[in-house]
């Protein structure tokens, strides 16, 4: 008898009812469900509306029981760094979004603390300013913390509305250290263009369209990929003559040529529902007795 699994992926512009499914021994998707997500400036801050994703997330069960009446389980991946705030079983608002700018002024104050090298050191992952211990540190400074009593990542905390269970997730706990090379200046700019200008115009020749904007962003982050392909074979002393390409940017056939043309290596474009298909096979793998 056929045995369907429900992912619902969740980005930061949209999420996705998957149903999954073997057959044959090949896997099986189907979407179901898919629903706007966007954040929302209030008050000079941005934030989610973590009650209209859970109204989603709900609605996307629904129409996917509807199709399939027979679902084995379901889990919820989202991005990653946002929590909410828990007090008295409720969300202790705003859901803060990862872009929004207040974690800039305590990153200074966390590294007084806990150097970053430290903190790099214990890690092993890049500098982000939106990373959760500068989020949370915010929170403390302002008195949120000492007012909460609990706190999830997005997708837990979902679970936990559908559930009643609350469980921390370990991959999703070790991504909450997220740290980004670049400038602080590309954390939250209100015009992301003007300020990539701005930056390209202090070492060279800024963009003079939009068009030469997004070609420019192009091969740098082709040239990235071809930078860090190349430190990689150097320090695994391995070559590689394939590179796959997973996720939404599996979609960006002018991308995908840049990176070809930048590594020097084939390109593979693989499904662009990567998240949902590797919810699925681990929700199959504990089906079938399989750990994590």
């Amino acid at each position: 008898m056929q045995k369907n699994y429900l992912a619902i992926d969740i980005g930061a512009s949209s999420g996705r009812h998957i149903v999954g499914w073997m057959e044959n021994g090949v896997l099986r998707t189907e979407e179901v469900y898919r629903f706007p997500n966007s954040v929302q400036r209030v008050d000079g801050h941005l934030e989610w509306d973590i009650d209209s994703l859970f109204a989603n997330v709900k609605q996307g069960i629904r129409e996917a029981f509807a199709k399939f009446p027979a679902i084995e389980s379901l889990s919820i991946d989202t991005w990653a760094v946002d929590y909410v705030l828990l007090k008295d079983g409720q969300p202790l608002s705003p859901v803060y979004a990862y872009r929004d700018s207040r974690t800039q002024a305590v990153i200074p104050e966390v590294h007084s603390i806990l150097p970053f090298e430290q903190l790099y050191q214990r890690t092993g992952i890049q500098f982000q300013p939106f990373n959760s211990i500068y989020q949370l540190y915010a929170d403390k400074k302002v008195g949120r913390m000492a007012e909460a009593e609990d706190f999830l990542m997005i997708p837990e905390y979902l679970l936990w509305k559908l559930c009643g269970v609350k469980a921390r997730e370990y991959t999703n706990a070790t991504y909450t250290r997220i740290f980004d090379v670049n400038a602080a200046r590309f954390s939250a700019p209100q015009d992301m263009r003007a300020e990539i200008r701005t930056a390209l115009a202090e070492t060279g020749e800024a963009p003079a369209t939009d068009a030469d904007l997004i070609n420019s962003i192009y091969h740098s982050l082709a040239y990235c990929y071809g930078e860090a392909y190349r430190e990689m074979e150097a320090v695994t002393g391995q070559h590689w003559d394939k590179l796959y390409i997973a996720g939404g940017g599996a979609k960006n056939a002018t991308l995908n040529e840049l990176t070809a043309h930048y590594t020097g290596k084939q390109v593979v474009a693989l499904p662009i529902e990567a998240t949902a298909i590797g919810n699925l096979k681990i929700q199959m793998s504990i089906s079938e007795g399989g750990t994590l």
